[in-house]
C-alpha cells in the first residue's frame, strides 16, 4: 500500500465515522439540512417543521398539546369577553 492509498483509507474512515455520527446526532431531516448547507444552522423552526414533516412522527405528541393548549387559551379569552354568550 502506498502514501495516496493510505490517505484514501484514512479519509474514507474518516467519512465513515462522520456518516455514523450524523446519524447519531440528527434524523433524517436534519441531516439532509446540514448535508445542503453545512455551515448554516437550522432554522429556530426546524423543531416544528420536523415534527410536522417527520416520517417517525416523533413530536406530534408535543405539537398537539400546544395546539391544544392555544385552542383552551382562546376559548377562555372568549368566555372572559363574552361570559353569556352575548356578542
Amino acid at each position: 500500500m502506498n502514501h495516496e492509498d493510505q490517505k484514501r483509507n484514512e479519509r474514507k474512515n474518516f467519512d465513515d465515522k462522520f456518516e455514523e455520527n450524523m446519524h447519531k446526532e440528527y434524523n433524517d431531516i436534519e441531516e439532509e439540512y446540514h448535508a445542503a448547507y453545512p455551515n448554516t444552522p437550522a432554522p429556530w423552526t426546524m423543531g416544528a417543521l420536523t415534527a410536522i414533516f417527520s416520517r417517525n412522527g416523533k413530536g406530534f405528541l408535543l405539537w398537539g398539546l400546544v395546539g391544544a393548549a392555544v385552542a383552551v387559551a382562546l376559548w377562555i379569552a372568549y368566555m372572559a369577553l363574552y361570559p353569556n354568550g352575548n356578542y
